[in-house]
């Protein structure tokens, strides 16, 4: 037998003993608060319905998702401190350092409707409806998808050449100079290429 087994085995072990034990001090404790009064079978409705609904909520929290898994949580995390509360009642009252009063009447005869009620919940959470999940479709064929419009790129700005006259222009300053302009200065008045200087500064020089 190997250790996952044995540790089923000993699961199994301790809570079929940890269930009677409890379920013996819930049936007690419902006979004491009058629970079954007329009939005792029906004391057993205490100990049904926490322990039951304890193990509903954990199965619950561990197989559902979303909404479900949630509520079975406060189930079984609910019918926990309920039955830890029910024992430890019983153990004070039957030790004599507890009495039987209204409240805890009260509390024992209303945690199987509150149960009752939450296991309800649970199952009809259990059938409604999954919600939608939308799903972006691709376009349908033939159809194009709306594109943003381009925004225009700016125009460059227009040489001082171009505005004052061209390269006639330019030729008629560089031979109005005491001096042949450099190849910078052309540029650098003009606001114009290398290429365009060289030309300017030959025709120039030739004229």
């Amino acid at each position: 037998m190997g250790a996952r087994h044995l540790v089923f085995a000993g699961a199994g072990v301790v809570g079929a003993a940890t269930a009677a034990t409890s379920s013996v001090t819930l049936f007690e404790l419902a006979l004491v608060c009058k629970i079954g009064a007329t009939w005792s079978p029906l004391a057993a409705a205490l100990p049904i319905a926490l322990d039951a609904g304890a193990a509903v909520g954990a199965l619950a929290w561990i197989t559902e998702r979303g909404p479900v898994r949630e509520w079975g949580r406060g189930i079984a995390i609910g019918a926990l401190v309920g039955s830890l509360a029910g024992n430890a009642l019983e153990h004070a009252i039957t030790a004599g350092l507890l009495a039987v009063t209204l409240p805890v009447v009260l509390a024992v005869g209303a945690s199987i409707p509150a149960m009752l009620w939450a296991t309800m919940h649970l199952a009809a959470l259990m059938r409604a409806p999954a919600p939608a999940v939308r799903v972006n479709r691709a376009p349908k064929r033939g159809t194009q998808p709306t594109r943003a419009p381009k925004t225009p790129m700016p125009a460059a700005p227009t040489p001082l050449a171009a505005r004052r006259g061209g390269r006639a222009a330019m030729v008629g300053w560089a031979t109005s100079q005491p001096e042949l302009p450099s190849l910078r200065s052309i540029q650098e008045k003009w606001q114009c290429s290398l290429a365009t200087a060289k030309r300017v500064r030959a025709e120039a020089k030739a004229s």
